[in-house]
């Protein structure tokens, strides 16, 4: 059988602190980043992006589709999807 994966979630967490610092701005930033992402993305329709909890640590998002589309969609979908550049949601750089 091998190995399985649920794919109808995905973490993402932004390490470097002075490009993405864990705010309220920033976290904007990365929600309308996510967003514009998952808008090219079909299967993404519907998904919800939740702010991570830890205040102290790095600036984190939570991704939650809908449905699993199976861990090979979701890396089509993500290999497909065209950029997105940091700064692109909010105009800034």
């Amino acid at each position: 059988d091998g190995l399985r994966f649920r794919a109808d979630e995905l973490w993402v967490r932004v390490t470097d602190a002075l490009a993405g610092p864990n705010d309220d701005a920033a976290f904007a930033e990365l929600e309308a980043a996510l967003g514009e992402l998952l808008d090219g993305l079909e299967l993404a329709d519907g998904a919800e992006i939740v702010r991570g909890e830890d205040a102290r640590g790095p600036l984190a998002a939570t991704v939650r589709l809908p449905a699993d589309p199976g861990l090979d969609a979701l890396i089509d979908g993500l290999a497909d999807a065209p950029p997105v550049a940091a700064g692109s949601a909010t105009g800034s750089s």
